[in-house]
């Protein structure tokens, strides 16, 4: 039988087991009536999904804001390299040999020495002769290097200065180039363009997505007349064609072709 103080200490565990029974109780209940609100106002899970909403707004409006800021600064950081130019192909030597080359092409460029402000290898050292990075105090003597760049010693060539964002969409241009998949891949005043086609007008690449498909892109002008007078690129034959267009055209062209 139990003993009068067991009796108490289980009446006090069932006392507590109770109020913490009516506690969960009415949390539970809580719980319930905002998950299913009878005064009109939005249940918890429209509330999450409200919330989710926004959460997914304002993560686009942040990632506009982000690519714009990006843009910007890009720009600013190609503004402030306007009066630079780099030359390849020099062999490297310290500071001042590489100083007095440049300024003998600069004599036979008939370019103001005085005009040039800072000169200086770009770069780590490698296995082949670094950049020379040249600055100039105005822009348009960096316009007379690139115009005047055929009169340059072989081997010796300009390029702009660009900025890592743009140097990396010139590679990606660059390789579509060497794949034969454009015609032409190069930058013009801090801007990387391109050219699908010999007689194509050049294409500005400001990012990644305004690089055209490799599909979108022939890899060699088809030498057939047919092709050229402004057919479907898919067409590879007048006897493919034959079902789309009509019989005169069919033999015109064919006699062109002939």
């Amino acid at each position: 039988m139990p003993t009068r103080n067991e009796h108490q200490d289980i009446s006090t565990r069932m006392d507590r087991l109770e109020k913490l029974l009516a506690a969960v109780s009415s949390d539970l209940k809580a719980i319930t009536t905002q998950l299913n609100p009878t005064d009109g106002s939005p249940s918890l899970i429209q509330t999450i999904n409200i919330l989710r909403e926004e959460n997914g707004y304002l993560k686009e409006n942040l990632n506009a804001v982000r690519d714009s800021s990006a843009r910007e600064i890009d720009s600013l950081n190609q503004y402030i390299r306007r009066h630079n130019v780099l030359l390849h192909g020099i062999p490297e030597g310290n500071p001042k040999s590489d100083r007095d080359r440049l300024l003998q092409i600069l004599s036979s460029l008939s370019i103001n020495p005085n005009l040039l402000d800072v000169c200086h290898r770009l770069g780590r050292p490698k296995s082949k002769p670094r950049p020379l990075l040249i600055r100039f105090l105005g822009h348009a003597t960096r316009y007379t290097i690139h115009s005047r760049k055929a009169e340059l010693p072989k081997g010796i060539y300009p390029s702009d200065h660009l900025t890592t964002y743009r140097a990396s969409l010139l590679r990606e241009c660059t390789s579509l180039k060497a794949n034969k998949q454009i015609f032409a891949a190069y930058s013009f005043n801090g801007v990387v363009c391109i050219r699908i086609r010999k007689n194509s007008d050049p294409i500005q690449i400001h990012k990644l997505a305004d690089i055209p498909s490799p599909t979108l892109c022939p890899l060699t002008i088809p030498p057939c007349p047919i092709l050229v007078l402004g057919l479907p690129p898919s067409i590879r034959s007048v006897a493919g064609y034959v079902s789309s267009v009509a019989p005169e055209r069919v033999r015109s062209l064919l006699s062109i072709c002939n």
